[in-house]
Protein backbone atom coordinates (compact mmCIF):
# COMPACT_ATOMS: atom_id res chain seq x y z
CA UNK A 1 0.00 0.00 0.00
CA UNK A 2 2.75 2.52 0.77
CA UNK A 3 4.15 1.56 -2.81
CA UNK A 4 0.77 2.89 -3.94
CA UNK A 5 0.80 5.91 -1.87
CA UNK A 6 4.31 6.66 -3.16
CA UNK A 7 3.36 6.60 -6.81
CA UNK A 8 0.38 8.82 -6.43
CA UNK A 9 2.50 11.17 -4.53
CA UNK A 10 4.82 11.02 -7.54
CA UNK A 11 2.16 11.81 -9.92
CA UNK A 12 0.52 14.35 -8.53
CA UNK A 13 2.75 16.03 -7.12
CA UNK A 14 4.08 18.71 -9.64
CA UNK A 15 2.42 21.24 -12.25
CA UNK A 16 -0.75 20.55 -13.79
CA UNK A 17 -0.52 18.02 -16.61
CA UNK A 18 2.72 16.45 -15.75
CA UNK A 19 2.23 12.46 -16.10
CA UNK A 20 4.02 10.07 -14.27
CA UNK A 21 6.99 8.38 -15.97
CA UNK A 22 7.00 4.84 -16.89
CA UNK A 23 9.01 3.44 -14.10
CA UNK A 24 6.41 4.71 -12.27
CA UNK A 25 3.38 3.41 -14.09
CA UNK A 26 4.63 -0.28 -13.69
CA UNK A 27 4.78 0.17 -10.48
CA UNK A 28 1.29 0.43 -9.83
CA UNK A 29 0.53 -2.12 -12.44
CA UNK A 30 2.10 -4.26 -10.51
CA UNK A 31 1.06 -3.38 -7.24
CA UNK A 32 -2.50 -3.66 -8.39
CA UNK A 33 -2.82 -7.41 -9.99
CA UNK A 34 -5.39 -9.22 -8.84
CA UNK A 35 -5.00 -12.87 -7.03
CA UNK A 36 -7.47 -15.52 -8.40
CA UNK A 37 -7.91 -18.99 -9.51
CA UNK A 38 -6.93 -19.48 -13.60
CA UNK A 39 -10.59 -21.03 -13.76
CA UNK A 40 -13.41 -19.96 -12.18
CA UNK A 41 -15.05 -23.25 -13.52
CA UNK A 42 -14.30 -26.41 -15.03
CA UNK A 43 -15.41 -29.71 -16.89
CA UNK A 44 -13.99 -32.19 -16.65
CA UNK A 45 -14.02 -36.32 -17.67
CA UNK A 46 -14.27 -39.01 -15.87
CA UNK A 47 -10.55 -39.98 -15.24
CA UNK A 48 -8.59 -36.61 -16.34
CA UNK A 49 -6.95 -33.92 -14.64
CA UNK A 50 -6.58 -30.33 -14.67
CA UNK A 51 -3.71 -28.04 -12.67
CA UNK A 52 -5.39 -25.09 -10.95
CA UNK A 53 -2.94 -21.93 -10.03
CA UNK A 54 -3.35 -19.65 -8.06
CA UNK A 55 -2.32 -16.25 -10.29
CA UNK A 56 -0.78 -13.08 -8.65
CA UNK A 57 -0.52 -15.28 -5.19
CA UNK A 58 3.35 -16.29 -4.10
CA UNK A 59 2.10 -17.75 -0.15
CA UNK A 60 1.21 -21.11 0.53
CA UNK A 61 -2.05 -22.13 -0.74
CA UNK A 62 -4.51 -24.87 1.17
CA UNK A 63 -6.40 -27.05 -1.12
CA UNK A 64 -9.59 -28.68 -0.64
CA UNK A 65 -12.81 -30.41 -2.54
CA UNK A 66 -15.90 -29.55 -1.18
CA UNK A 67 -16.69 -33.65 -2.37
CA UNK A 68 -13.69 -35.12 -3.18
CA UNK A 69 -15.81 -38.59 -4.18
CA UNK A 70 -16.50 -36.55 -7.40
CA UNK A 71 -13.27 -34.38 -7.68
CA UNK A 72 -10.21 -34.42 -5.77
CA UNK A 73 -7.35 -32.35 -5.37
CA UNK A 74 -3.82 -32.63 -4.77
CA UNK A 75 -1.91 -30.38 -2.49
CA UNK A 76 -0.03 -28.84 -5.65
CA UNK A 77 -3.84 -27.79 -6.93
CA UNK A 78 -3.97 -31.37 -9.28
CA UNK A 79 -7.43 -32.09 -9.27
CA UNK A 80 -8.82 -34.93 -10.77
CA UNK A 81 -12.17 -36.37 -12.18
CA UNK A 82 -13.12 -39.16 -10.02
CA UNK A 83 -17.21 -39.85 -11.12
CA UNK A 84 -20.05 -38.01 -12.50
CA UNK A 85 -21.33 -34.98 -10.31
CA UNK A 86 -20.51 -31.67 -9.05
CA UNK A 87 -18.41 -30.30 -6.38
CA UNK A 88 -16.14 -27.47 -5.66
CA UNK A 89 -12.36 -26.71 -5.37
CA UNK A 90 -11.26 -24.41 -2.86
CA UNK A 91 -7.68 -22.05 -2.52
CA UNK A 92 -7.32 -20.98 0.54
CA UNK A 93 -4.54 -18.21 1.42
CA UNK A 94 -3.94 -16.11 4.10
CA UNK A 95 -8.03 -16.14 5.32
CA UNK A 96 -9.31 -15.69 2.02
CA UNK A 97 -11.13 -18.62 0.35
CA UNK A 98 -10.87 -18.79 -3.81
CA UNK A 99 -13.56 -21.53 -5.82
CA UNK A 100 -13.42 -23.05 -8.66
CA UNK A 101 -16.70 -25.36 -9.77
CA UNK A 102 -16.09 -28.75 -11.49
CA UNK A 103 -18.78 -30.62 -13.25
CA UNK A 104 -17.31 -34.25 -13.87
CA UNK A 105 -18.88 -36.13 -16.94
CA UNK A 106 -18.53 -39.78 -18.38
CA UNK A 107 -19.42 -39.25 -21.80
CA UNK A 108 -20.26 -42.37 -24.15
CA UNK A 109 -21.08 -42.78 -27.96
CA UNK A 110 -24.82 -42.82 -28.89
CA UNK A 111 -24.31 -46.06 -30.72
CA UNK A 112 -20.77 -48.49 -30.47
CA UNK A 113 -21.66 -49.93 -34.01
CA UNK A 114 -23.60 -48.90 -36.85
CA UNK A 115 -24.97 -50.91 -40.16
CA UNK A 116 -26.17 -48.78 -42.70
CA UNK A 117 -27.05 -48.31 -46.67
CA UNK A 118 -25.14 -45.89 -49.24
CA UNK A 119 -27.26 -42.93 -49.40
CA UNK A 120 -28.36 -43.11 -45.86
CA UNK A 121 -27.58 -41.04 -43.10
CA UNK A 122 -27.61 -41.85 -39.01
CA UNK A 123 -27.29 -39.45 -36.37
CA UNK A 124 -24.55 -40.37 -33.86
CA UNK A 125 -24.17 -38.32 -30.10
CA UNK A 126 -21.93 -38.08 -27.44
CA UNK A 127 -24.63 -38.90 -24.34
CA UNK A 128 -23.49 -38.29 -21.26
CA UNK A 129 -22.05 -34.55 -22.16
CA UNK A 130 -22.20 -30.94 -22.70
CA UNK A 131 -18.74 -30.55 -24.07
CA UNK A 132 -18.00 -29.40 -27.64
CA UNK A 133 -17.19 -32.41 -29.56
CA UNK A 134 -15.28 -32.73 -32.35
CA UNK A 135 -16.16 -35.40 -35.33
CA UNK A 136 -14.59 -37.08 -38.09
CA UNK A 137 -14.33 -39.99 -40.17
CA UNK A 138 -11.12 -42.45 -40.58
CA UNK A 139 -12.36 -42.86 -44.37
CA UNK A 140 -14.63 -40.54 -46.13
CA UNK A 141 -14.74 -42.54 -49.24
CA UNK A 142 -16.67 -44.71 -47.07
CA UNK A 143 -19.23 -42.56 -45.00
CA UNK A 144 -18.72 -39.27 -43.91
CA UNK A 145 -19.95 -37.06 -40.53
CA UNK A 146 -21.22 -33.80 -40.28
CA UNK A 147 -19.79 -31.45 -37.45
CA UNK A 148 -23.06 -32.39 -35.44
CA UNK A 149 -22.26 -36.24 -35.89
CA UNK A 150 -25.35 -37.41 -38.25
CA UNK A 151 -23.28 -39.98 -40.99
CA UNK A 152 -23.84 -40.36 -44.48
CA UNK A 153 -22.95 -43.71 -45.97
CA UNK A 154 -20.77 -43.45 -49.21
CA UNK A 155 -19.90 -46.48 -50.58
CA UNK A 156 -20.01 -50.29 -48.98
CA UNK A 157 -17.27 -50.82 -46.74
CA UNK A 158 -16.29 -50.58 -42.93
CA UNK A 159 -14.73 -47.27 -41.29
CA UNK A 160 -14.82 -45.48 -38.09
CA UNK A 161 -16.27 -42.31 -36.80
CA UNK A 162 -14.16 -40.24 -34.27
CA UNK A 163 -15.78 -38.00 -31.81
CA UNK A 164 -13.21 -35.74 -29.87
CA UNK A 165 -13.66 -34.34 -26.96
CA UNK A 166 -10.37 -32.60 -25.32
CA UNK A 167 -7.96 -34.77 -25.58
CA UNK A 168 -10.35 -37.72 -25.19
CA UNK A 169 -11.42 -39.82 -28.17
CA UNK A 170 -14.79 -41.96 -28.49
CA UNK A 171 -15.68 -44.61 -31.61
CA UNK A 172 -18.16 -46.07 -33.61
CA UNK A 173 -17.73 -48.44 -35.95
CA UNK A 174 -19.91 -48.07 -39.45
CA UNK A 175 -20.60 -51.16 -41.52
CA UNK A 176 -21.86 -49.43 -45.38
CA UNK A 177 -23.77 -51.64 -47.12
CA UNK A 178 -25.20 -51.85 -50.88
CA UNK A 179 -29.22 -51.80 -50.82
CA UNK A 180 -30.94 -55.00 -51.69
CA UNK A 181 -33.95 -55.74 -53.41
CA UNK A 182 -35.75 -59.49 -54.13
CA UNK A 183 -38.28 -61.27 -54.95
CA UNK A 184 -39.57 -64.73 -53.27
CA UNK A 185 -40.05 -66.16 -56.77
CA UNK A 186 -39.11 -65.55 -60.22
CA UNK A 187 -41.84 -67.55 -62.05
CA UNK A 188 -45.82 -68.84 -61.26
CA UNK A 189 -48.10 -70.57 -62.69
CA UNK A 190 -51.78 -69.70 -62.14
CA UNK A 191 -55.11 -70.94 -63.09
CA UNK A 192 -57.99 -68.34 -63.93
CA UNK A 193 -59.15 -66.66 -61.53
CA UNK A 194 -56.82 -67.25 -58.96
CA UNK A 195 -54.75 -64.57 -56.98
CA UNK A 196 -50.78 -65.06 -55.60
CA UNK A 197 -49.30 -62.86 -53.22
CA UNK A 198 -45.77 -61.89 -54.29
CA UNK A 199 -43.27 -61.16 -51.09
CA UNK A 200 -40.59 -58.77 -51.41
CA UNK A 201 -37.43 -58.09 -49.76
CA UNK A 202 -36.00 -54.41 -49.49
CA UNK A 203 -33.34 -53.44 -47.38
CA UNK A 204 -33.21 -51.07 -46.73
CA UNK A 205 -37.15 -50.59 -46.40
CA UNK A 206 -38.13 -48.99 -49.71
CA UNK A 207 -41.39 -47.79 -51.41
CA UNK A 208 -42.07 -50.63 -54.36
CA UNK A 209 -43.58 -49.52 -57.33
CA UNK A 210 -45.57 -52.76 -59.47
CA UNK A 211 -46.25 -52.96 -63.05
CA UNK A 212 -47.86 -55.51 -65.21
CA UNK A 213 -46.85 -56.22 -68.90
CA UNK A 214 -50.35 -57.83 -70.09
CA UNK A 215 -53.18 -56.61 -67.42
CA UNK A 216 -55.42 -58.65 -69.27
CA UNK A 217 -53.67 -61.76 -68.33
CA UNK A 218 -52.44 -60.93 -65.14
CA UNK A 219 -52.56 -57.37 -62.95
CA UNK A 220 -50.49 -56.56 -59.93
CA UNK A 221 -52.13 -54.34 -57.30
CA UNK A 222 -49.67 -51.68 -54.88
CA UNK A 223 -49.54 -54.57 -52.23
CA UNK A 224 -48.14 -57.27 -55.21
CA UNK A 225 -50.84 -59.24 -55.07
CA UNK A 226 -51.37 -61.14 -58.64
CA UNK A 227 -54.73 -61.50 -60.42
CA UNK A 228 -54.83 -64.27 -63.05
CA UNK A 229 -57.72 -63.22 -65.82
CA UNK A 230 -57.38 -65.37 -68.60
CA UNK A 231 -54.98 -67.87 -70.19
CA UNK A 232 -51.65 -66.54 -71.57
CA UNK A 233 -48.40 -65.15 -70.19
CA UNK A 234 -47.18 -61.77 -68.42
CA UNK A 235 -44.34 -60.32 -66.76
CA UNK A 236 -44.61 -58.90 -63.16
CA UNK A 237 -41.82 -55.86 -62.59
CA UNK A 238 -41.42 -54.69 -59.14
CA UNK A 239 -38.88 -51.88 -58.42
CA UNK A 240 -37.65 -50.58 -54.92
CA UNK A 241 -34.05 -49.06 -53.78
CA UNK A 242 -33.26 -48.17 -57.25
CA UNK A 243 -33.39 -52.26 -58.42
CA UNK A 244 -35.69 -53.93 -60.64
CA UNK A 245 -36.80 -57.21 -60.25
CA UNK A 246 -39.59 -59.71 -62.89
CA UNK A 247 -41.56 -61.90 -61.92
CA UNK A 248 -42.93 -63.94 -65.14
CA UNK A 249 -46.67 -65.02 -64.84
CA UNK A 250 -48.44 -68.17 -66.85
CA UNK A 251 -52.14 -68.39 -66.77
CA UNK A 252 -54.10 -71.36 -68.03
CA UNK A 253 -57.97 -72.08 -67.43
CA UNK A 254 -59.04 -73.85 -64.65
CA UNK A 255 -59.61 -77.88 -64.15
CA UNK A 256 -61.95 -79.73 -61.30
CA UNK A 257 -61.57 -83.69 -60.98
CA UNK A 258 -63.39 -86.39 -58.37
CA UNK A 259 -61.16 -89.33 -57.16
CA UNK A 260 -64.29 -91.57 -58.23
CA UNK A 261 -66.16 -92.06 -60.77
CA UNK A 262 -68.54 -95.11 -60.22
CA UNK A 263 -68.73 -97.35 -57.32
CA UNK A 264 -71.21 -100.59 -56.38
CA UNK A 265 -72.64 -100.01 -52.58
CA UNK A 266 -75.10 -102.27 -50.41
CA UNK A 267 -78.32 -100.37 -48.74
CA UNK A 268 -76.96 -98.35 -45.74
CA UNK A 269 -73.30 -98.11 -47.34
CA UNK A 270 -71.81 -94.82 -47.79
CA UNK A 271 -69.01 -93.23 -50.14
CA UNK A 272 -66.99 -90.16 -49.34
CA UNK A 273 -65.65 -88.56 -52.95
CA UNK A 274 -62.97 -85.62 -52.63
CA UNK A 275 -62.66 -83.02 -55.35
CA UNK A 276 -59.92 -81.17 -56.63
CA UNK A 277 -60.71 -77.81 -58.07
CA UNK A 278 -58.15 -75.01 -59.69
CA UNK A 279 -58.75 -72.36 -58.88
CA UNK A 280 -60.95 -72.87 -55.77
CA UNK A 281 -64.49 -71.97 -56.78
CA UNK A 282 -67.89 -73.60 -55.41
CA UNK A 283 -68.76 -77.08 -55.93
CA UNK A 284 -72.84 -77.86 -56.42
CA UNK A 285 -73.76 -80.78 -56.47
CA UNK A 286 -76.80 -83.22 -56.77
CA UNK A 287 -78.79 -86.74 -57.26
CA UNK A 288 -80.76 -88.08 -60.17
CA UNK A 289 -82.51 -90.08 -57.64
CA UNK A 290 -82.60 -89.45 -54.07
CA UNK A 291 -84.67 -92.43 -53.55
CA UNK A 292 -82.03 -94.62 -54.33
CA UNK A 293 -79.09 -92.41 -53.28
CA UNK A 294 -78.23 -88.77 -51.57
CA UNK A 295 -74.80 -86.77 -50.73
CA UNK A 296 -74.52 -84.78 -48.24
CA UNK A 297 -71.60 -82.24 -47.22
CA UNK A 298 -70.04 -79.07 -49.11
CA UNK A 299 -67.42 -78.08 -50.91
CA UNK A 300 -64.82 -80.74 -52.74
CA UNK A 301 -65.55 -83.34 -49.34
CA UNK A 302 -69.24 -84.87 -50.09
CA UNK A 303 -70.75 -88.11 -48.76
CA UNK A 304 -72.74 -90.58 -50.98
CA UNK A 305 -75.22 -92.86 -49.41
CA UNK A 306 -77.20 -95.57 -50.49
CA UNK A 307 -80.73 -95.96 -49.96
CA UNK A 308 -82.35 -98.18 -51.86
CA UNK A 309 -81.35 -100.77 -54.50
CA UNK A 310 -81.38 -98.97 -57.82
CA UNK A 311 -78.96 -96.70 -60.05
CA UNK A 312 -78.65 -93.09 -59.69
CA UNK A 313 -76.21 -90.37 -60.43
CA UNK A 314 -74.38 -88.14 -58.64
CA UNK A 315 -73.05 -84.88 -60.80
CA UNK A 316 -70.69 -81.87 -59.43
CA UNK A 317 -70.31 -78.99 -61.20
CA UNK A 318 -66.96 -76.48 -60.55
CA UNK A 319 -65.21 -73.30 -62.98
CA UNK A 320 -67.98 -74.78 -66.24
CA UNK A 321 -66.92 -78.10 -65.76
CA UNK A 322 -69.10 -80.94 -64.96
CA UNK A 323 -68.04 -84.60 -63.15
CA UNK A 324 -70.47 -87.91 -62.59
CA UNK A 325 -70.20 -90.57 -60.44
CA UNK A 326 -72.35 -93.39 -61.32
CA UNK A 327 -73.68 -95.53 -58.41
CA UNK A 328 -75.05 -98.84 -58.15
CA UNK A 329 -77.07 -100.08 -55.10
CA UNK A 330 -77.52 -103.77 -54.33
CA UNK A 331 -78.26 -105.35 -51.27
CA UNK A 332 -75.79 -105.34 -48.58
CA UNK A 333 -73.37 -107.69 -48.97
CA UNK A 334 -69.08 -108.89 -47.49
CA UNK A 335 -67.30 -111.16 -49.25
CA UNK A 336 -63.86 -112.31 -48.65
CA UNK A 337 -61.76 -113.77 -51.69
CA UNK A 338 -60.61 -116.51 -49.39
CA UNK A 339 -61.83 -119.46 -47.26
CA UNK A 340 -58.42 -121.57 -46.65
CA UNK A 341 -55.11 -120.08 -46.23
CA UNK A 342 -51.33 -121.91 -45.55
CA UNK A 343 -48.62 -120.06 -44.26
CA UNK A 344 -45.06 -120.38 -43.13
CA UNK A 345 -44.52 -120.06 -39.26
CA UNK A 346 -43.63 -116.23 -38.78
CA UNK A 347 -45.33 -115.40 -42.38
CA UNK A 348 -48.25 -113.25 -43.21
CA UNK A 349 -50.29 -112.71 -46.04
CA UNK A 350 -53.72 -110.44 -46.63
CA UNK A 351 -57.49 -111.87 -47.72
CA UNK A 352 -59.65 -109.59 -49.45
CA UNK A 353 -62.48 -108.12 -48.09
CA UNK A 354 -65.30 -106.62 -49.74
CA UNK A 355 -68.58 -105.34 -48.51
CA UNK A 356 -71.50 -102.81 -48.04
CA UNK A 357 -71.96 -100.98 -45.94
CA UNK A 358 -68.61 -101.81 -44.60
CA UNK A 359 -68.10 -100.60 -40.75
CA UNK A 360 -64.67 -98.78 -39.78
CA UNK A 361 -63.77 -101.85 -37.55
CA UNK A 362 -64.04 -105.87 -38.26
CA UNK A 363 -63.79 -108.47 -35.41
CA UNK A 364 -62.30 -112.03 -36.27
CA UNK A 365 -62.93 -114.49 -34.07
CA UNK A 366 -62.56 -118.41 -33.60
CA UNK A 367 -64.16 -120.95 -32.05
CA UNK A 368 -61.21 -123.54 -32.23
CA UNK A 369 -59.05 -124.71 -28.80
CA UNK A 370 -56.07 -123.91 -30.88
CA UNK A 371 -54.73 -120.02 -32.03
CA UNK A 372 -52.94 -120.25 -35.04
CA UNK A 373 -52.86 -116.45 -36.37
CA UNK A 374 -53.80 -113.03 -35.70
CA UNK A 375 -56.30 -111.56 -38.39
CA UNK A 376 -56.48 -107.65 -38.29
CA UNK A 377 -59.24 -105.55 -39.33
CA UNK A 378 -58.41 -105.14 -42.82
CA UNK A 379 -57.29 -109.12 -43.42
CA UNK A 380 -54.01 -109.10 -42.71
CA UNK A 381 -53.48 -112.52 -41.27
CA UNK A 382 -50.30 -113.24 -39.11
CA UNK A 383 -48.86 -116.79 -38.46
CA UNK A 384 -48.45 -117.22 -35.47
CA UNK A 385 -48.62 -120.50 -33.57
CA UNK A 386 -48.05 -124.31 -35.75
CA UNK A 387 -51.71 -125.34 -35.97
CA UNK A 388 -55.12 -124.64 -37.75
CA UNK A 389 -57.95 -122.59 -36.72
CA UNK A 390 -60.66 -120.93 -38.56
CA UNK A 391 -61.71 -117.40 -37.84
CA UNK A 392 -64.94 -115.86 -38.53
CA UNK A 393 -66.17 -112.24 -39.24
CA UNK A 394 -70.27 -111.35 -39.35
CA UNK A 395 -70.96 -107.90 -41.51
CA UNK A 396 -74.02 -106.60 -42.51
CA UNK A 397 -75.92 -109.96 -41.11
CA UNK A 398 -73.39 -112.09 -43.19
CA UNK A 399 -70.85 -114.38 -41.97
CA UNK A 400 -67.79 -115.43 -43.96
CA UNK A 401 -65.09 -118.14 -42.17
CA UNK A 402 -61.74 -118.39 -43.31
CA UNK A 403 -59.31 -121.94 -42.30
CA UNK A 404 -55.86 -120.73 -41.73
CA UNK A 405 -53.02 -123.54 -41.37
CA UNK A 406 -49.84 -122.56 -39.72
CA UNK A 407 -46.89 -125.20 -40.66
CA UNK A 408 -43.05 -124.95 -39.90
CA UNK A 409 -41.04 -123.88 -42.84
CA UNK A 410 -38.18 -126.76 -41.90
CA UNK A 411 -38.95 -130.45 -40.90
CA UNK A 412 -35.83 -129.87 -37.93
CA UNK A 413 -37.24 -126.87 -36.60
CA UNK A 414 -40.71 -126.58 -34.73
CA UNK A 415 -42.21 -123.39 -33.91
CA UNK A 416 -44.62 -122.08 -31.07
CA UNK A 417 -47.87 -123.97 -31.65
CA UNK A 418 -49.68 -127.45 -31.25
CA UNK A 419 -48.84 -130.84 -31.53
CA UNK A 420 -49.07 -134.30 -31.19
CA UNK A 421 -46.60 -136.29 -30.85
CA UNK A 422 -46.50 -139.36 -33.20
CA UNK A 423 -48.13 -136.83 -35.42
CA UNK A 424 -47.20 -134.07 -36.33
CA UNK A 425 -43.79 -134.04 -34.18
CA UNK A 426 -41.54 -137.55 -33.65
CA UNK A 427 -40.93 -138.34 -30.10
CA UNK A 428 -37.52 -137.74 -28.80
CA UNK A 429 -35.93 -135.41 -26.54
CA UNK A 430 -35.80 -131.78 -27.70
CA UNK A 431 -33.65 -128.89 -26.79
CA UNK A 432 -35.90 -125.63 -26.28
CA UNK A 433 -34.46 -122.00 -27.21
CA UNK A 434 -36.38 -118.93 -26.51
CA UNK A 435 -37.69 -116.02 -29.14
CA UNK A 436 -37.78 -112.46 -28.79
CA UNK A 437 -35.85 -113.10 -25.27
CA UNK A 438 -38.87 -114.82 -23.29
CA UNK A 439 -38.49 -117.36 -20.94
CA UNK A 440 -39.34 -120.86 -23.31
CA UNK A 441 -42.03 -122.73 -21.95
CA UNK A 442 -44.15 -125.75 -22.81
CA UNK A 443 -47.73 -126.92 -21.08
CA UNK A 444 -47.97 -131.39 -21.94
CA UNK A 445 -51.71 -132.61 -22.23
CA UNK A 446 -53.42 -135.90 -21.92
CA UNK A 447 -55.76 -135.28 -24.69
CA UNK A 448 -56.31 -132.90 -27.69
CA UNK A 449 -58.76 -130.70 -25.97
CA UNK A 450 -55.55 -128.83 -24.35
CA UNK A 451 -57.43 -128.00 -20.96
CA UNK A 452 -55.76 -128.68 -17.38
CA UNK A 453 -52.21 -129.26 -18.71
CA UNK A 454 -50.64 -131.53 -16.84
CA UNK A 455 -47.48 -130.34 -16.65
CA UNK A 456 -46.06 -126.77 -17.55
CA UNK A 457 -42.62 -125.68 -17.20
CA UNK A 458 -39.95 -122.85 -18.27
CA UNK A 459 -36.76 -122.86 -18.73
CA UNK A 460 -33.83 -119.64 -18.34
CA UNK A 461 -32.35 -119.24 -21.27
CA UNK A 462 -32.76 -123.16 -22.70
CA UNK A 463 -34.22 -125.99 -21.57
CA UNK A 464 -34.73 -129.62 -22.45
CA UNK A 465 -37.96 -131.54 -22.58
CA UNK A 466 -38.85 -135.21 -23.37
CA UNK A 467 -41.97 -135.98 -25.59
CA UNK A 468 -43.34 -139.46 -26.04
CA UNK A 469 -45.88 -140.79 -28.10
CA UNK A 470 -49.69 -139.98 -27.67
CA UNK A 471 -48.98 -136.60 -25.39
CA UNK A 472 -49.74 -133.36 -26.75
CA UNK A 473 -47.65 -130.61 -26.45
CA UNK A 474 -47.88 -126.89 -26.66
CA UNK A 475 -44.97 -124.85 -27.42
CA UNK A 476 -44.37 -121.37 -25.79
CA UNK A 477 -42.23 -118.72 -26.69
CA UNK A 478 -39.82 -120.69 -28.45
CA UNK A 479 -38.44 -123.19 -30.68
CA UNK A 480 -37.38 -126.89 -30.71
CA UNK A 481 -34.71 -128.54 -32.51
CA UNK A 482 -33.37 -132.30 -31.98
CA UNK A 483 -31.12 -132.16 -28.70
CA UNK A 484 -27.79 -132.05 -29.58
CA UNK A 485 -24.94 -134.60 -27.89
CA UNK A 486 -23.60 -131.28 -26.07
CA UNK A 487 -24.80 -127.66 -25.84
CA UNK A 488 -22.17 -124.71 -24.74
CA UNK A 489 -22.44 -123.67 -20.97
CA UNK A 490 -23.73 -120.25 -20.27
CA UNK A 491 -24.44 -118.24 -17.09
CA UNK A 492 -28.59 -119.16 -17.54
CA UNK A 493 -29.61 -122.86 -18.52
CA UNK A 494 -30.62 -126.22 -18.51
CA UNK A 495 -27.64 -128.78 -18.72
CA UNK A 496 -27.49 -131.99 -18.99
CA UNK A 497 -25.05 -134.58 -16.53
CA UNK A 498 -23.07 -136.95 -18.67
CA UNK A 499 -23.08 -134.86 -21.62
CA UNK A 500 -23.15 -131.36 -21.73
CA UNK A 501 -21.10 -131.21 -18.30
CA UNK A 502 -19.26 -133.75 -17.00
CA UNK A 503 -20.07 -135.52 -13.85
CA UNK A 504 -17.92 -133.80 -10.26
CA UNK A 505 -18.53 -130.83 -7.73
CA UNK A 506 -19.04 -127.74 -9.13
CA UNK A 507 -19.28 -124.03 -7.46
CA UNK A 508 -22.17 -121.64 -8.43
CA UNK A 509 -21.76 -118.14 -8.38
CA UNK A 510 -24.16 -115.18 -8.76
CA UNK A 511 -23.69 -113.14 -11.70
CA UNK A 512 -24.11 -109.82 -10.11
CA UNK A 513 -23.74 -110.14 -6.35
CA UNK A 514 -24.14 -106.70 -5.86
CA UNK A 515 -27.21 -106.25 -6.95
CA UNK A 516 -30.62 -106.76 -5.17
CA UNK A 517 -33.26 -106.42 -8.21
CA UNK A 518 -35.19 -109.66 -8.51
CA UNK A 519 -34.51 -109.90 -11.95
CA UNK A 520 -31.10 -110.67 -11.24
CA UNK A 521 -32.16 -113.12 -8.76
CA UNK A 522 -29.24 -116.30 -9.07
CA UNK A 523 -30.86 -119.73 -8.03
CA UNK A 524 -30.06 -123.40 -9.29
CA UNK A 525 -31.95 -126.86 -9.30
CA UNK A 526 -31.24 -130.24 -10.06
CA UNK A 527 -33.47 -132.99 -11.22
CA UNK A 528 -32.83 -136.74 -11.61
CA UNK A 529 -33.37 -138.65 -14.79
CA UNK A 530 -36.99 -137.18 -14.86
CA UNK A 531 -36.69 -133.94 -17.37
CA UNK A 532 -38.71 -132.05 -14.64
CA UNK A 533 -41.41 -134.73 -14.85
CA UNK A 534 -40.79 -134.42 -11.15
CA UNK A 535 -39.64 -132.25 -8.00
CA UNK A 536 -35.87 -130.94 -7.71
CA UNK A 537 -33.88 -133.25 -5.30
CA UNK A 538 -31.71 -130.23 -4.61
CA UNK A 539 -31.44 -126.65 -5.32
CA UNK A 540 -31.24 -123.05 -4.01
CA UNK A 541 -32.89 -119.89 -5.07
CA UNK A 542 -31.37 -116.53 -4.16
CA UNK A 543 -27.81 -118.06 -3.59
CA UNK A 544 -24.47 -115.93 -3.70
CA UNK A 545 -22.37 -118.81 -4.08
CA UNK A 546 -23.02 -122.85 -3.82
CA UNK A 547 -21.25 -126.22 -4.36
CA UNK A 548 -23.36 -128.86 -5.42
CA UNK A 549 -22.07 -132.55 -6.62
CA UNK A 550 -23.57 -133.60 -9.66
CA UNK A 551 -23.54 -137.45 -11.05
CA UNK A 552 -24.30 -138.33 -14.49
CA UNK A 553 -27.95 -138.98 -15.22
CA UNK A 554 -28.28 -135.27 -13.42
CA UNK A 555 -30.10 -132.26 -14.87
CA UNK A 556 -29.23 -128.73 -13.41
CA UNK A 557 -30.85 -125.66 -14.12
CA UNK A 558 -28.99 -122.22 -13.63
CA UNK A 559 -30.37 -118.89 -13.42
CA UNK A 560 -28.36 -115.74 -13.13
CA UNK A 561 -25.03 -117.41 -11.99
CA UNK A 562 -22.17 -118.76 -13.35
CA UNK A 563 -21.22 -122.65 -12.51
CA UNK A 564 -17.35 -123.63 -13.03
CA UNK A 565 -15.60 -126.81 -11.54
CA UNK A 566 -14.44 -126.13 -7.62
Amino acid sequence: MKYLLVALGLCLGGTAGLQCLPSEQAVIQAATKKVALNRSSLKMIKGTSYQLRLNNNKKKIRWSSSNAKIASVSSKGTVKAVKNGSAKIYAKVSGKTYSCSVKVETPYMSKKSVTMYKGKSYKLSMKGNTQKVKWSSSNTKIAKVSATGTVTGVKAGKTTIKAAIGAKKYTSTITVKNPSFTLNASKITLSKGQSYIVKPKAAPTAKITWRSSNSAVASVNTKGVILAKKSGSATISAKANGITRTLKVNVNNGSFTLDASKATLGVGGKLKVSGKVSPYAKVSWKTSNAKVATVSGSGTYVTITAKAKGTAKITARANGITRTVSITVTNPYFNINKTSITLNYGSSAKIGISASPKPSYISWKTTSNQHAASIKSDGTIKAMYIGTASYTATVNGVKRTVKVTVKNPTSSTYNPGWYKVGVNIPAGEYLLTSINRNLPAYQIYNDGSYYRPTKTTQYPGNGFVTLRKGQYVQLMNCKITKAPSKIAIKSSGTYRVGKDIAAGTYTIKKLKPNSSAYADTASYYVYRNTYFDANPYKGKYNLMSETVTLTNGDVIMVQNAKISRS
